[in-house]
C-alpha cells in the first residue's frame, strides 16, 4: 500500500509539471499570466476524489491559513443584517473567471470569502466553453489574462427581465488580474484596508515584506500540492449549455468545499457561490436551510427541484451522474496504464502465450488441439451470454475501477434492467493466481490483448478500461460505446 501510494505522488508529481511552471510563473508581485489551451488527451481524466486528494486539499489549506477562512468583522456583526438584500443584489452583479488551481485566482476567491461578498463562478480553464464557444452564454472575448471578474451595473435594473443576456453587452465593466481585481474589492467593499492594497504604504516595510513571501510561497505549495485538478475540463463534461447555474454554499479556505470545486470546474458548470466563511452571518441562512447544520459544503440545485447535497463526496457523485457523460476511473491507473503497462505489456503477451501451452508432456497435440476448442466454445458461450460481459481478475484494481465505473454508468442509464456479467478469470495473471489461463490465451490469439479487465458488448470487443478497440472509457469519451450497446454503430447516440 505504501508502494502504491509513492507510486501515485510521484506520477502525480511528474503529470503536474506544467501547473508547477505556472504557479512559480505567479509568485509576487502578482504576476498574472495570459490564457493559454493545452490539448486534451485521456490523461486528462479527472476521477472521483480519494483519501489522496482529501489529504492533499487539507495540506493546501494550511499552506494558506489565515486566508480565505474566517469573514472581516466588519460583514459578521448582526446589524448587517437589515442591509442584507441591498448587498444580495450588489454581490450578483460579480461575476468570476476562474481557474481553480491558479494562485492568481486563489487571492481573489480568499477575499471575496473575507469579504462575505455572493458571485457568479464561470470556468474559464483549459477547453472551458467561456473561452472556445463563441455562442456560449458566458462566453467572452475580453478574457486575456485571468482571474477576470465581470461588473454588470444594470442587475438590479434587469433582475425581473427574463431575456437572454450576454456578458459582451454594454454596461458590463472587466477588471482583469488578481492585483486590479483585489484592488477594486477592497475600495469598493472594505474602504479600511485600503493601507494593505498592493503598491500602498504600510507602517512596517520590512515584516510585510517577509510576511508577503511566506504568503506567496504557500500559494505556490497549495497550488503543487493540488497539481492537476481543478486547471482544464474534463474528457467527461457534458456540452449541454442549457443548465441554471447551480448554487454551492461554500469557503475558499475549506478543504472539502475546494473539492467539490475543482470538479465544478473540470465538468465546465457555471454555478453562484454564497460565501459563507467563519463568522458569516449567511451561515445562520443555510442552517435554516439544512435543518441545523451550517457546514460547508452546501449544493443547492435548481435543475433537479432544489435538491440539496451537503458531503463533499456525495456531491461529487451527483454531478458526475447528472452533468457528466460518465464517470472517470481513478486517474492514478490512467497514468500507470500509460508509462508503465506499455513497457509490461511484451511478458504479459508472453506469459499469456505460455500458459496455452500443454500443461505436462503427457498431453498430445491431439488432446491440446481438443481442450483449446473446448475453452473456445465455452468462450463463444460466455462472450453472447449479456449485452455486456467483462473479463476480470479477483485482485486487480483496474478491474475493479472497470466494475465501478459500469455500475454507476447503467445506474444513470437506460438499460431495462439490465446488467453486465463479469466473468472472473481468477486472482491475477500471475501462474498459481489464474484459474483460467487458456482462456487468457485464446483472448490474446483472437484480439492481440492479454490484459483484463476486457470488454464485449454484444459479443463485440472493445477492449480494456483505457485502451484496446478503442477501450471502454474512450468508447464514452467519442461515443462509441452507446453506438455498440444500441447495435448501431454507424449512429451517434446520446447517454439517456
Amino acid at each position: 500500500m505504501r508502494l502504491f501510494f509513492l507510486i501515485r505522488l510521484l506520477l502525480l508529481s511528474w503529470k503536474s509539471s506544467p501547473s508547477l511552471i505556472n504557479a512559480f510563473q505567479s509568485l509576487p508581485p502578482y504576476q498574472n499570466f495570459k490564457y493559454h489551451t493545452t490539448a486534451a488527451t485521456t490523461s486528462s481524466l479527472s476521477s472521483i476524489p480519494n483519501s489522496f486528494d482529501v489529504f492533499t486539499s487539507g495540506l493546501a489549506s494550511i499552506c494558506r491559513l489565515p486566508k480565505g477562512i474566517t469573514v472581516i468583522d466588519k460583514y459578521n456583526e448582526e446589524e448587517n443584517e437589515s442591509n442584507n438584500s441591498k448587498e444580495v443584489e450588489d454581490e450578483l452583479s460579480l461575476l468570476l473567471y476562474d481557474v481553480e488551481n491558479d494562485a492568481n485566482c486563489r487571492l481573489v476567491r480568499e477575499r471575496l470569502t473575507e469579504l462575505n461578498l455572493n458571485y457568479r463562478v464561470v470556468p474559464a480553464v483549459s477547453k472551458s466553453r467561456a473561452v472556445t464557444n463563441s455562442s456560449y452564454k458566458y462566453y467572452s472575448s475580453k478574457i486575456a489574462v485571468l482571474p477576470a471578474l465581470m461588473i454588470n451595473n444594470e442587475v438590479r435594473e434587469n433582475s425581473n427581465n427574463n431575456q437572454e443576456e450576454s456578458v459582451e453587452d454594454e454596461g458590463k465593466v472587466f477588471i482583469s488580474g488578481a492585483s486590479e481585481i483585489l484592488e477594486y474589492l477592497d475600495k469598493t467593499y472594505n474602504s479600511a484596508a485600503a493601507t494593505t492594497i498592493v503598491g500602498k504604504e504600510k507602517e512596517n516595510e520590512t515584516m510585510n515584506q517577509v510576511t508577503d513571501i511566506i504568503y506567496n510561497f504557500g500559494n505556490l505549495i497549495a497550488s503543487i500540492l493540488r497539481g492537476g485538478r481543478g486547471n482544464e475540463v474534463s474528457l467527461a463534461a457534458d456540452d449541454d449549455n442549457s443548465y441554471l447555474p447551480l448554487i454551492m454554499y461554500n469557503y475558499e479556505g475549506n478543504q472539502f468545499c475546494r473539492l467539490v470545486r475543482e470538479v465544478l470546474m473540470e465538468l465546465d458548470l457555471v454555478y453562484d457561490c454564497r460565501s459563507a466563511g467563519k463568522k458569516s452571518p449567511r451561515r445562520m441562512e443555510l442552517a435554516k436551510i439544512t435543518g441545523g447544520s451550517s457546514q460547508c459544503p452546501y449544493l443547492i440545485d435548481p435543475n433537479r427541484n432544489n435538491e440539496g447535497l451537503a458531503d463533499s463526496s456525495d456531491i461529487i457523485a451527483y454531478l458526475y451522474r447528472y452533468y457528466g457523460k460518465y464517470t472517470p476511473p481513478d486517474r492514478t491507473l490512467n497514468l500507470l496504464s500509460e508509462t508503465i503497462l506499455p513497457l509490461a505489456k511484451p511478458l504479459l503477451g508472453a506469459v499469456a502465450q505460455w500458459q496455452g501451452e500443454p500443461e505436462s508432456e503427457k498431453e498430445t497435440p491431439l488432446a491440446m488441439e481438443k481442450k483449446k476448442e473446448e475453452v473456445a466454445e465455452e468462450l463463444d458461450a460466455e462472450i453472447s451470454s449479456a449485452p455486456i460481459v467483462v473479463y476480470t481478475y479477483d485482485w486487480s484494481p483496474f478491474s475493479s475501477e472497470c466494475k465501478a465505473l459500469l455500475d454507476r454508468l447503467l445506474l444513470n442509464t437506460t438499460t431495462n434492467g439490465e446488467e453486465y456479467k463479469e466473468i472472473s478469470l481468477g486472482k491475477e495473471w500471475i501462474p498459481g493466481l489464474i484459474d483460467q489461463p487458456m482462456k487468457r490465451s485464446i483472448l490474446l490469439e483472437r484480439t492481440s490483448q492479454s490484459s483484463l479487465p476486457h470488454i464485449f458488448i454484444n459479443g463485440k470487443s472493445i477492449g480494456g478500461l483505457f485502451d484496446g478497440t478503442p477501450g471502454l472509457v474512450p468508447s464514452l469519451q467519442d461515443g462509441s460505446f452507446w453506438n455498440i450497446y444500441k447495435n448501431n454503430e454507424d449512429t451517434l447516440l446520446p447517454q439517456q
